[in-house]
């Protein structure tokens, strides 16, 4: 059920590829392949010191942004804080630039907090839309196409959830 996560994202060339790796563990980190060395991967959220994003449940690319999930975030430098109902994004293009995930820069990052105390399990792409699945409710990630706002979420289903990050499965009909 704890295995990690991945997700593939075009670099800052269109040439570049860059590979996001969690396992939603503190002491492991996030970490990045630019197919050469592992990076590890820490974005600041804020003008704060110390305001940085430790690791994360899931991640996801959408809508040229880099998205994650269920994150657990350092504020000034201190322990960390799991957010089980969060999603912070990055700014379009490249997620590694120093304040791409910065909710305070102009373009900048920003994040949701879902109206729910579920944790959020995993995340699958169907068409146009990002599934967010809970413990026990399903929820989609819709783009806005507002650049103050990019992204809404939705409840499709308060009652089917999942247990494992690794257990979904849609249906393009469904």
């Amino acid at each position: 059920a704890d295995f990690f996560w991945s997700t593939s994202y075009r670099g800052a060339l269109a040439e570049d590829f860059i590979l996001f790796v969690t396992n939603n563990v503190e002491a492991d980190g996030m970490r990045f392949w630019d197919g050469a060395i592992w990076t590890v991967f820490n974005p600041i959220y804020s003008n704060t010191a110390g305001d940085t994003i430790l690791t994360c449940k899931v991640m996801a690319s959408f809508k040229e942004r880099l998205v994650l999930f269920n994150t657990l975030e350092s504020q000034g430098g201190g322990a960390g804080i799991r957010f089980l109902n969060r999603i912070r994004f990055s700014q379009v293009g490249n997620p590694l630039a120093v304040n791409a995930f910065n909710t305070n820069t102009n373009p900048g990052g920003g994040f949701i907090d879902m109206p729910t105390t579920e944790a959020i399990i995993s995340v699958r792409a169907l068409k146009d839309r990002l599934i967010i699945f809970c413990e026990q409710s399903t929820w989609e990630l819709v783009y806005t196409n507002n650049k103050a706002d990019p992204f809404r979420v939705q409840r499709i289903n308060s009652e089917l959830g999942v247990e494992s990050a690794q257990s979904t499965v849609v249906f393009d009909k469904a």
